[in-house]
């Protein structure tokens, strides 16, 4: 049985005060007018009344329990209700004194409690006639029980009052009823809007998986400079779309409070360098001006959520870029406040864009709209960056202000509490990989022997996947469905199963109830994959068996650290021969010196001053070869603990010059993947790479003094 929640539960910190204000003005009224054991004794019980009304809302709240405790709940609250009327209801004949002034101060304290039941028991006429009905009939007995013809009319007065009330209290009632329907609906609409939004992102997640998959097995191939184009424009093109998708997504869980704040350790040049990547292409193609500052003395090792500020960031740089088409984009970032634990820090986005009118201020903040309609087709976008930003800044304490005239450009400043922390606590900071197809353009086999069962049906998908499991080392066995699976599993025994949740016949969360209840499989690791990759899909899979979690499309780095976590890394492992046959004789490749002269590129223009850049490179140099040096002693020691963590530390540096040659020979080596069998191979390349960014920072340097 349901309580449909009347308003009479929810306002007992009203209703039940008044009730004991009224009996305590009664008894301080009619004192001496009446005997005071049956005054005070009248009182008591009316103290009593309230009390155990007050604590039955206390026990039985209406969540969380079972129909039994609902029943019993239901019954107490009606007694208690009934009891207090029939407590009212005794007035006319325990407290009804000969004085004609205070009886008549008795009907008005009975008809104004009466005259708030309607609006305290709200849905619930029951409610309404437990507590009315007593004390207005005890009232009409006792009139003609008076026999004037005063009283008489009195009770024919009591009745017509006790008629417009019920009239009112049903009105009530229909009215609440409503708005408790309205609500529903509400919140209805809005899980369903929730759902929607998962299933489309599902949809569109799942081919994009196989889109963004293929583009990454093609940047395995040879391919000509042209192809090699094509294929970054389509891999710009897949992830501008996933950014749509994840911004979709990203508001329905702000917009439904589901968005959480996250707590860990990361570097605010980290921060900068994932913003600069998501937006340099843009700002290359317009001949945009691009500088990122942090001004001296700011603390930039700090604990928050690094996923969330990069979000904002990113967001109010996209949208800078998109409105500008000449001059120049800023961010800055200064340190405004401190404490003992604490730093406040204040950042800006500027940019000498087409501007925003001062009465359109606000209305930029608002969710799927732009200040000129015809921006939309124009610049397109969704009409949420701004909107998701501003809510995510709410959700960090903050507020985004925007400073703007028309054709003047627009600067967009808000400030957030970090914690600080020490810098050895800083670790890769877990921002996401905003470039993976400028990745290494090979991936070591660290899982060699190892297999795996790909539980998928969609064949894009097995192709996609299955090729970046080989690329791994990995024997992939496929089956297209839970029930081949079981199949394959009734014979052999993968080291781990790869699961995909939405299938035909029988889905992921059915197989792992099957795989966990039957003995020989039931300890086997089982990822989940699913185009679904909302924090309730990942909670809800691993609440059901799963061991860990992926999202579509497959991140191949992703990937690979998952896999570490389930999988044995083998030892022996080689470095890649690809690497090797390019560094052959020693001579860095073209490639690793394209990349280098554009990561220093990127670092000249980001700093933008001679002054700083030169700070930067020398400094630069000089920590490159003392660490060079360093891992190289501990490499040629057969020190791997201690030449992992050297590689580790340069790693977090080498990313702003390095080859990709060179920060994926230092991960290898971070990772334990560098024995003394590839010794050799390995000090060769990182010889040959180091000298080749040693070379190339040089001659920067020299240019910038000539």
């Amino acid at each position: 049985m349901k309580i449909a929640h009347p308003l009479f539960i929810k306002s007992v910190h009203v209703t039940h005060p008044a009730s004991l204000f009224s009996a305590l003005v009664l008894v301080v009224v009619l004192h001496g007018y009446i005997d005071p054991f049956v005054l005070y004794g009248w009182l008591a019980a009316s103290v009593l009344i309230i009390a155990l009304r007050i604590r039955v809302a206390q026990i039985y709240p209406s969540s969380n329990k079972t129909i039994k405790h609902k029943k019993r709940r239901k019954i107490l609250v009606y007694l208690g209700i009934t009891l207090s009327g029939i407590i009212w209801a005794s007035t006319p004949w325990l407290l009804f004194p000969d004085d004609p002034h205070r009886q008549m101060f008795i009907v008005f304290v009975i008809m104004g409690l009466t005259a708030g039941a309607p609006s305290a028991s709200g849905t619930s006429i029951l409610a309404f006639l437990c507590f009315t009905q007593p004390i207005l009939l005890s009232l009409t007995i006792r009139y003609l029980y008076e026999g004037t013809e005063a009283f008489v009319a009195m009770a024919i007065m009591t009745q017509l009052y006790n008629i417009a009330l019920i009239i009112t209290s049903s009105n009530f009632s229909k009215i609440d009823h409503r708005l408790r329907v309205a609500i529903e609906a509400a919140e209805t609409a809005s899980l369903a809007k929730s759902e929607f939004l998962a299933n489309i992102s599902h949809e569109i997640r799942t081919p994009m998986n196989a889109i963004v998959g293929i583009n990454y097995l093609l940047k395995q191939t040879t391919l000509t400079t042209q192809q090699l184009d094509y294929v970054d424009k389509s891999f710009i093109a897949s992830n501008a779309l996933l950014g749509s998708i994840e911004n979709i997504l990203d508001y329905s869980k702000v917009e439904t409070q589901k968005s959480e704040l996250k707590h860990s350790s990361f570097h605010l040049k980290a921060i900068l360098n994932t913003v600069i990547t998501l937006v340099e292409l843009d700002v290359k193609k317009k001949g945009l001006k691009f500088s990122s500052t942090i001004i001296e003395n700011t603390t930039t090792h700090l604990k928050g959520d690094s996923i969330k500020l990069v979000q904002i960031l990113s967001n109010l740089t996209k949208n800078a870029v998109k409105f500008t088409d000449k001059g120049e984009i800023d961010i800055i970032i200064e340190q405004i406040g401190k404490t003992q634990t604490k730093v406040l820090l204040h950042f800006s986005v500027r940019d000498t864009g087409i501007g925003i009118d001062i009465k359109d201020h606000k209305k930029v903040f608002k969710s799927f709209s732009q200040v000129n309609t015809s921006h939309s087709r124009q610049y397109g976008g969704t009409g949420l960056g701004l909107s998701i930003s501003q809510q995510l800044a709410n959700l960090m304490g903050s507020e985004i202000e925007l400073e703007s005239e028309l054709n003047q450009g627009s600067t967009f400043n808000f400030s957030i509490w970090f914690d600080t922390c020490l810098n050895e606590e800083v670790s890769k900071t877990t921002l996401p990989d905003t470039s993976v197809i400028a990745q290494s353009p090979w991936i070591l086999p660290v899982f060699e022997g190892s297999t795996v069962l790909l539980v998928e049906d969609d064949e894009l998908n097995q192709l996609v996947a299955s090729n970046l499991l080989t690329l791994l080392g990995i024997k992939v066995e496929i089956a297209d469905s839970a029930e081949q699976a079981f199949s394959y599993l009734d014979k052999y025994l993968p080291d781990l199963i790869i699961l995909d949740i939405q299938m035909p016949h029988m889905d992921g969360y059915e197989a792992i109830k099957v795989i966990r209840s039957t003995r020989g499989w039931k300890d086997l690791p089982v990822i989940c994959m699913t185009a679904h990759a909302s924090e309730e899909e990942k909670e809800k899979a691993l609440l059901s068996g799963m061991d860990d979690f992926l999202t579509k499309p497959i991140d191949p780095f992703v990937l690979r650290s998952t896999l570490k976590e389930w999988l044995p890394l083998k030892s022996n492992t080689r470095v890649s021969t690809a690497i090797i046959e390019n560094n052959a004789l020693g001579q860095p490749t073209d490639q690793s010196r394209t990349e280098i002269k554009q990561n220093i590129a990127s670092v000249m223009d980001m700093l933008e001053d001679k002054k700083s850049s030169k700070h930067f490179f020398e400094s630069a140099k000089a920590s490159l070869i003392d660490s060079m040096s360093t891992l190289n002693t501990h490499l040629t020691n057969n020190d791997w603990k201690d030449a992992s963590q050297c590689a580790h530390k340069l790693r977090g540096t080498a990313n702003f010059y390095a080859s990709s040659n060179l920060q994926d020979c230092l991960q290898n080596i971070d990772e334990g993947l560098i024995d003394k069998h590839s010794l050799k191979e390995t000090q060769q390349l990182l010889r040959t790479e180091f000298e080749l960014v040693l070379n190339l920072i040089d001659k920067r340097l020299l240019e910038q003094r000539g």
